[in-house]
């Protein structure tokens, strides 16, 4: 047998730690499936709801952190708004944008999925969560390097790289005026 660069227990707790995130991305998708929607649906919702400009999502954004082409992002919202589940409404500032948010139906059926998905992770917790994870120092300099980056994020001056236009994350709502009325993404009414 070849020796590697770590011990054999640091290899049993990766494998282990690798079978609780299957078993996890598993019990979520069944979830999903039980709750009346799609994995992919809930995973819509999940990333419409947790973004950093929810309630105020673009599609591009969601295609980001779906990590799907725009394409694929719009052909999911499209079926996500027929079901209910998501709302759709034009960007007040640019009207070539649309942007989404759940609806309630859509925030009852993620909140229920959230649930139990929160209860599965607890269960998973000493797989996923091992102390020998953070005494690896390659592993605390890239949590730290992130930290550093986030900051610097954090300072910058509310304009995208590259594009010279206020990002949108960080405006207000009173810049979305229609956003925050019953018909926009603002408010949950259906």
């Amino acid at each position: 047998m070849t020796e590697g660069k770590y011990k054999d227990n640091d290899y049993r707790e990766q494998a282990d730690a690798r079978r609780a995130l299957r078993r996890f991305i598993h019990f979520s998708e069944e979830q999903a499936r039980i709750n009346g929607v799609t994995p992919q649906q809930h995973l819509l919702l999940l990333m419409t709801r947790g973004h950093p400009s929810s309630p105020h999502v673009n599609i591009g954004q969601l295609a980001e952190s779906l990590q799907v082409r725009h394409h694929s992002a719009s052909l999911l919202v499209d079926r996500c708004v027929k079901r209910g589940l998501l709302r759709r409404a034009e960007d007040t500032q640019d009207r070539r944008r649309a942007l989404i948010c759940l609806t309630d139906k859509g925030q009852k059926i993620l909140d229920r999925i959230m649930a139990a998905n929160r209860a599965e992770l607890r269960a998973l917790e000493q797989l996923l969560f091992r102390p020998s994870f953070y005494a690896d120092p390659g592993f605390r300099r890239s949590i730290d390097a992130r930290r550093v980056r986030r900051r610097v994020d954090g300072m910058h001056l509310g304009v995208e790289a590259g594009h010279g236009t206020p990002n949108r994350a960080r405006l207000s709502e009173r810049a979305y005026p229609a956003f925050t009325s019953a018909a926009g993404c603002g408010s949950n009414a259906a």
